[in-house]
């Protein structure tokens, strides 16, 4: 059987990290036939060359070559893509792993869409999910930027090699950051036919301290690379909004993002300043200060800041909106027709309380959550903003970090409260085990729930507190026991068993994809007696598609 994809890994002293990633390749449900493991030694010198040597003996499917340290993973990829032989390429990091239906999964939707790229659904385990957005629903057609799939930058993707050979593609040997950036870039230049696989995990990121993506960047060699990746955007022959819209994407992701609470004022104060001059300098040169005006309101602050080198405005303003979040609360649960219903409220919360909002008219300013001069405090004018708010209930697998989005619908609106007003958000959700993951079933195990909302420059994704709501009694349905309870720190979470002696009903087996219905914005209302009625039809409103 001719190869259908080869798996290339750079390794750099793996020890025994690379042995569960070998494993997760040789339990794929394509067969070891299907599929082969190239293995480039970056100049290993813990043993991990010898040991390749021995795998690759004892395992006709593997291959493995060793090439001089180059001190990062680009120059072994490019040795892995001419060594390979199968029909795509997938780039695996040695101290991750594959979910055993993955190449399958991938496989299939590049058979049925004629993909070049396919970005199977991926999961980060010992960090925050980056670009949940991307998984949204499954795509045979999808756009990096306009599908969100940019927003996860890293080359754990699927491509078919002749795409990348006609157009020469490789990873840039030159740069020490933001090589896999550069690789996408030039990638989209090309107008690859791009699929996304939402419905089934593919691909296992760990995040566990010793990763090459953690650690404060050395700022001149970070925006520089920057600085490469826009040349390839500015060479693309595609039309100039294309091209805007990869300067807004990598301005926010990699300037103003990294001003945000998680990171330059976490950082040693004696590295800020030159980060922030280099920064200020890569703004200067490659952001036009129009970019400023579509960012989120929070984004704007920090660009109007950076802009003027305020470096202690900076870090007083992100230390501040680290303290934002939301605090959701469960309002009532209830189990309809085999189905968990769930109403879940919260404000959004600020250091000092509630985020304070003043509404004169149509128009609505937020207060700054720290001291800005007045001309950035006019930055937070957010009449335009308040419409954009995503909602989600989230369905998260506590063993992997998996996150599916539950179907729900939502409100925002802006209440009074003290003086001022303050976001509220109330979120419905419909939890049907027998088709929550995407129209399949839930599996045995915990899950957590949270409520992610996306609002004004924003992504708070706490769990859900119980707020002493009665929880349903354990309830079954499609083979599965699910029980709702609280756990010891107040959050709710599901605990789900196998029933063996129970048999799906047709109707649940037969489910097909269900995907989270938009959030709505309007006036937040209490929950009615009705209520329930209301929810009996969504569920079967949602069945009826299925």
């Amino acid at each position: 059987m001719a190869v259908q994809v080869s798996v290339v890994v750079a390794v750099y002293n793996a020890g025994e990290l690379l042995d569960a990633a070998v494993e997760s390749v040789r339990t794929q449900t394509i067969g070891t036939e299907a599929l082969e493991l190239v293995l480039v030694d970056d100049g290993s010198t813990d043993g991990t060359g010898e040991r390749l040597l021995d795998l690759a003996a004892a395992e006709p499917w593997v291959r493995t070559t060793r090439i001089e340290n180059s001190g990062w993973p680009s120059r072994p990829r490019n040795v892995g893509i001419g060594m390979a032989t199968g029909e795509y390429v997938l780039f695996l990091d040695q101290d991750d792993e594959l979910y055993p239906a993955g190449l399958e999964h991938m496989l299939d939707s590049a058979r049925e869409n004629a993909s070049d790229i396919v970005a199977g659904k991926e999961v980060r385990t010992g960090g925050r999910t980056m670009g949940p957005e991307a998984f949204r629903r499954s795509s045979g057609e999808a756009d990096f930027f306009r599908d969100h799939v940019m927003d996860i930058s890293t080359p754990h993707k699927m491509f078919r090699r002749a795409f990348l050979d006609e157009h020469g593609i490789r990873f840039p040997e030159h740069l020490r950051r933001l090589e896999d950036h550069h690789f996408l870039a030039a990638c989209h230049g090309h107008r690859p036919r791009l699929s996304v696989v939402a419905d089934q995990p593919c691909y296992r990121w760990i995040i566990h301290g010793g990763n090459n993506s953690v650690g404060v960047p050395d700022p001149h060699d970070y925006y520089g690379a920057l600085d490469a990746v826009l040349d390839v955007v500015d060479a693309w022959p595609l039309p100039e909004e294309e091209k805007r819209r990869a300067h807004e994407f990598w301005f926010k992701a990699t300037v103003l993002d990294r001003f945000g609470p998680g990171g330059f004022r976490t950082w040693p104060e004696d590295s800020r300043p030159a980060f922030l001059e280099e920064a200020r300098r890569v703004t200067r040169d490659r952001f036009d200060e129009g970019l400023d005006d579509g960012m989120p309101p929070a984004h704007r602050v920090r660009a109007a800041l950076l802009r003027a080198g305020d470096l202690e405005g900076l870090v007083r303003y992100s230390t501040a909106e680290a303290a934002v979040t939301t605090r959701p609360t469960l309002e009532s649960a209830s189990v309809v027709e085999g189905a968990l219903l769930l109403t879940v409220r919260t404000l959004l919360e600020g250091p000092d309380g509630p985020v304070r909002f003043e509404a004169d008219g149509a128009t609505v300013r937020q207060q700054p959550s720290a001291p800005v001069p007045p001309e950035v405090a006019a930055l937070l004018e957010v009449s335009g903003d308040l419409g954009s708010a995503r909602v989600d209930v989230v369905l998260t697998e506590r063993s992997t970090n998996a996150e599916w989005f539950l179907p729900t619908t939502a409100t925002t609106a802006l209440v009074p409260h003290d003086d001022a007003c303050a976001l509220a958000v109330e979120a419905q959700a419909t939890l049907d085990p027998a088709t929550a993951l995407m129209g399949s079933p839930l599996h045995a195990g915990v899950w957590d729930l949270r409520l992610r909302v996306a609002a004004l420059g924003y992504d708070s994704r706490p769990t859900v507190r119980t707020g002493g709501v009665e929880l349903p009694a354990p309830f079954d349905v499609a083979g599965l026991r699910t029980q709702a309870y609280e756990t010891k720190n107040g959050r709710l979470a599901l605990r789900v068993r196998t029933q063996p002696s129970a048999r799906p009903t047709e109707e649940s087996a037969s489910g097909k994809s269900t995907t989270a219905t938009p959030a709505t914005v309007g006036t937040a209302r209490p929950l009615h007696r009705r209520a329930l009625g209301a929810a009996r039809r969504r569920l079967r409103d949602l069945r009826g598609r299925r």
